[in-house]
């Protein structure tokens, strides 16, 4: 097949996308800057390259078929990542700076979000869009830049900085926390325990640290994150 059949020219294809988001040949016109009789004239070129009909006709309106749906679905994803390349090209020139950031939702909800507003103010060519990603960043397939975790610091082919130490803390009813802190240490030990899968020895630390049997501890329900615990 002739790549230039798989690869319509941008004009054509953003024709036909706002003639399909709109479902309106007069829309798009007004959205492009174009007549109506140039956006059905370059559908029609699109539609004659493909060799399929994209839109049909019902009296004075125009509907996307099967496959002009899917058409339509398929390239909107695309162009949205061409527009986001091009802002990025344009930031880039004018000296704004981006960084992708993965990092653990509840920490990033918690503590990074309050925070952003004093490091744009200390770094104001500096845009940061935040993922919140919960598993293994593999930085050779994805766009990520950084990420904060939680770990030991040992990832080989990366540098790691520590942002924190974790200190790991039993959350209890106000009646247990009041006893004295052996007393609750052994009530804990009988209750069930919630836990959060992306740190599952956690309970098992807490036992050792306090000397206690780890064959009296219940596990209960576990949440991959920590905010759906906390709740």
């Amino acid at each position: 097949m002739n790549p230039r059949t798989l690869t319509p020219s941008m004009s054509l294809l953003l024709a036909f996308e706002a003639a399909a988001r709109h479902e309106s040949y007069t829309r798009a016109a007004h959205e492009l800057s174009l007549t109506q009789s140039a956006v059905s004239r370059q559908v029609q070129i699109l539609e004659k390259m493909l060799g399929m009909r994209l839109f049909s006709r019902e009296g004075r309106h125009v509907v996307l078929t099967d496959v002009g749906r899917m058409y339509q679905r398929e390239l909107s994803e695309a162009l949205g990542q061409i527009r986001s390349a091009t802002l990025q090209a344009m930031a880039f020139g004018s000296g704004i700076h981006s960084l992708r950031l993965a990092t653990l939702p509840t920490f990033g909800s918690k503590w990074l979000l309050p925070r952003l507003k004093d490091f744009y103010t200390a770094h104001p060519g500096m845009t940061v869009h935040l993922h919140s990603r919960i598993e293994t960043i593999d930085f050779d397939t994805s766009e990520i830049d950084a990420a904060i975790c939680v770990g030991g610091g040992e990832w080989p082919g990366l540098t790691a900085l520590p942002l924190h130490t974790e200190e790991l803390v039993a959350i209890a009813s106000a009646q247990l926390s009041a006893t004295e802190h052996e007393e609750a240490e052994r009530h804990i030990a009988g209750q069930l325990l919630l836990n959060v899968s992306s740190n599952a020895q956690a309970w098992a630390e807490w036992f050792s640290h306090h000397q206690l049997p780890h064959r009296s501890m219940r596990i209960g329900p576990s949440f991959e994150m920590t905010s759906h615990l906390i709740q």
